[in-house]
């Protein structure tokens, strides 16, 4: 269609990008907030939290996205896209987060921060914070990744935003007008190329930001 397609690859990875900083951002925090909830209050609030959250996590994930996209097609943008993907995303940190809860608030620390009168919110965010934070951001870049994927995918199904521009969306016109079969390569290739890059990345800085946090907190 005229369009030149190094620029189109340019918008594509800053909506692409805008969406997984959104669903990382919702997802990773409410899966923090709701596995800090549970482990740190147990009882009926832990059984609660964590029937929610195993509902999410036994339901195919891609196909209640599906569902979701095709009821609300027609109010899809960019940001609520993001906070779409989000919807699958929380469930495991919040388990996660739980486990490491239930060990840390056994810790000799925390019982001696709760019998010397500190409050639950300070024993939070002083004593047992300082033990999630590292494994929080790794999260967070790995939710990045997560909602790369599933938008591609989502896409390439023809459930993303077609009248925009990303990554996914790239793919879609791509195949739709069989680039493969004309010959024409550098459409298709473009996005592949761009997304393995990114999944490199991020991984890459995942790992080293593990690495870097463990050493810190030994």
């Amino acid at each position: 269609m005229g369009r030149d397609v190094f620029w189109e690859l340019c918008a594509s990875i800053g909506k692409s990008l805008t969406i997984a900083l959104v669903t990382a951002v919702i997802a990773s925090h409410l899966g923090l907030l709701i596995g800090l909830v549970a482990g740190m209050k147990g009882g009926l609030s832990d059984r609660l939290l964590m029937f929610v959250s195993d509902t999410f996590i036994i339901i195919p994930g891609f196909l209640l996205l599906v569902v979701v996209i095709t009821v609300l097609k027609s109010w899809i943008t960019i940001p609520v896209l993001g906070a779409v993907i989000s919807i699958v995303s929380w469930p495991w940190p919040a388990r996660q987060v739980r486990s490491m809860i239930l060990s840390l608030r056994e810790r000799t620390f925390v019982y001696t921060a709760r019998l010397s009168g500190m409050k639950m919110h300070r024993v939070i965010f002083y004593e047992i914070m300082p033990y999630i934070i590292g494994w929080h951001l790794v999260n967070f870049t790995n939710t990045i990744l997560f909602s790369i994927g599933t938008e591609s995918g989502l896409a390439i199904f023809g459930l993303s935003i077609l009248g925009d521009n990303t990554l996914g969306v790239m793919l879609f016109w791509a195949l739709n007008y069989f680039a493969l079969y004309r010959g024409v390569w550098w459409w298709i290739s473009a996005p592949i190329v761009t997304l393995v890059i990114i999944f490199i990345s991020f991984y890459l800085a995942s790992i080293g930001l593990s690495e870097y946090l463990h050493r810190v907190t030994r």
